[in-house]
């Protein structure tokens, strides 16, 4: 392999990991926000802001905070305070972590840009290890799909859609089984899910300065498969053979993202319920 060729597979290898994680790491913000707005704004409206704070926030700010809190401290950035829950309406927080990454550490950008998306990361798995204590059946499907193969030969998009629409589906599939609408863990994993789901998505204030991280993440995979083809590896055909298990990482969103549409319906019942009631007492009082 030629010098020319080494820096063309290089740049194949380096495109390919960088549009991938773009696409995953944009489509996974884009639906986490969407599910959150829509779950936070439909309980909202039925029964104010303050009680759905009081009565979500409890948990989803702990989980959205101590999601933050940890990546910081894994890539050793100081913090100067941390408060999991401290509701303040004026300011519009309901928890914060206040770090002082060092402007010229690279690994702190890194570490502080990680911490703005991690309340997804934090929240999707805490929901995720609810369902596996609290949900027959949970189990079985992610053991399947980590089981599942993809063969990294001939590895295609359309490989990873079919994977997402089939955990998906095996996700509502789950919550709607006979079984568990009869249990009472059932409705109580739905209400501490929604409190995830209302609080899960990183705020604008945890997407800013987010760029210089990224930045490192795209140094490294160009730094990496330079690396890898000086020593004669070829960096496209091991990032094929990797690419399969970003399956199983697809396969637990989409475990996580069918969990949240049955969210998004229960909080849509929850509140057309309250709202029902609610004109109906105002009726019988007029």
């Amino acid at each position: 392999m030629d010098i020319s060729d080494q820096i063309l597979r290089t740049f194949i290898a380096s495109s390919f990991q960088i549009g991938v994680g773009a696409i995953v790491l944009f489509s996974t913000l884009c639906v986490a926000n969407a599910m959150q707005r829509f779950v936070f704004r439909t309980m909202a409206s039925a029964i104010g802001l303050r009680p759905l704070v009081y009565s979500t926030g409890w948990i989803g700010a702990p989980v959205h905070e101590f999601s933050h809190l940890v990546v910081l401290l894994i890539f050793r950035i100081k913090v100067i305070a941390f408060k999991p829950f401290s509701p303040d309406f004026k300011n519009g927080h309901l928890g914060y972590v206040i770090s002082e990454p060092n402007p010229r550490n690279p690994f702190h950008w890194l570490g502080y840009s990680l911490s703005g998306i991690a309340p997804v990361v934090g929240g999707i798995s805490f929901i995720l290890l609810l369902g596996l204590l609290l949900l027959p059946g949970l189990d079985r499907a992610i053991s399947e799909m980590l089981t599942a193969s993809i063969d990294e030969r001939t590895v295609s998009a359309h490989d990873y859609l079919s994977i997402v629409a089939a955990t998906t589906y095996d996700g509502i599939r789950i919550l709607f089984d006979s079984i568990n609408l009869g249990r009472w863990q059932f409705y109580v994993f739905l209400y501490l899910a929604s409190c995830v789901f209302c609080h899960f998505s990183p705020s604008r204030q945890d997407m800013h300065g987010i760029g210089p991280g990224l930045a490192v993440l795209i140094i490294l995979a160009l730094i990496g498969n330079t690396a890898a083809a000086w020593l004669w590896f070829d960096p496209i055909a091991y990032t094929l053979y990797w690419s399969k298990y970003l399956g199983v990482l697809l396969g637990l969103l989409g475990i996580a993202f069918g969990i949240g549409l049955v969210n998004c319906l229960a909080a849509q019942i929850v509140a057309f319920t309250i709202r029902l009631l609610r004109s109906g007492f105002q009726a019988g009082g007029g």
